[in-house]
């Protein structure tokens, strides 16, 4: 720190947080209005960066820039379930993230800063397709009420999509388990081209007046591209007739 003396022969100091001259001994910036005595705190680029791009759903980089409110809010929310820490992500990459004391950060690299940017583009860009895919993955097999009036359990026929979904129910059938339980048996096919975390299969199923009494499902993790899944659904109501397939989904 230089000193540096003016015309009335009082010397003065220049100020650590905003450059202005003050008063040699002063205890606070007339100018900015800090007190000189603060401590302070150097929050660096890179860490700021790395903190937001892989524990930003923590918050950890606003603790570590002194938002502490900000970083308990982000860590209850995961992030904002991701948005608000890759939002971060972004605003430090280009330079306009400022600390709690309203100092940039230090040591900014470009370099850096591109290769995080592209980096959290790519998260984004990957997260939004599953999103829609997972979305389009829920499809609903539709059907009629013709039934048979065997005493045993019937089968509801379905009708095709004009569209081929993407979890494709390729038969269905009823069939009896390992120790005489019905069940509802059939086949699915996984249409995509990327794994499907959780699928699940629900079925209604009707006394021999056609009126609902229970319901069923069967479900898989997992399911690879283009693999097929045999579900078994149990049928625990003796009064159950027929049955009808309501809906096949995954994500």
């Amino acid at each position: 720190m230089q000193n540096s003396t003016v015309n009335s022969g009082q010397t003065k100091n220049a100020c650590p947080f905003c450059g202005g001259e003050i008063t040699l001994g002063a205890q606070k910036c007339q100018h900015c209005g800090e007190w000189l005595n603060k401590p302070i705190k150097v929050r660096t680029f890179k860490k700021t960066v790395l903190f937001a791009f892989f524990l930003g759903v923590f918050g950890v980089h606003r603790f570590y820039t002194g938002y502490i409110g900000i970083g308990i809010l982000q860590l209850l929310t995961f992030g904002g379930l991701g948005i608000w820490a890759l939002i971060d992500v972004f605003s430090i990459c280009l330079n306009k993230y400022m600390d709690a004391d309203k100092k940039p950060l230090k040591d900014y690299d470009k370099t850096t800063a591109i290769i995080i940017g592209i980096l959290a583009l790519l998260l984004l860009f990957y997260n939004c397709r599953n999103f829609i895919d997972g979305y389009n993955n829920t499809e609903t097999v539709s059907s009629n009420t013709n039934t048979t009036t065997s005493s045993a359990v019937s089968d509801v026929k379905t009708t095709s999509n004009t569209t081929k979904p993407r979890l494709e129910i390729l038969e269905h059938h009823p069939c009896t388990g390992d120790f005489g339980e019905k069940m509802v048996c059939g086949t699915v096919i996984n249409n995509t081209t990327r794994t499907i975390g959780y699928a699940q299969v629900e079925i209604n199923l009707y006394d021999t007046d056609m009126s609902l009494v229970d319901s069923t499902l069967d479900n898989i993790n997992n399911l690879e591209p283009g693999s097929k899944w045999k579900f078994k659904a149990p049928i625990l109501d003796d009064n159950v007739n027929s049955y009808k397939i309501k809906d096949v989904s995954g994500f």
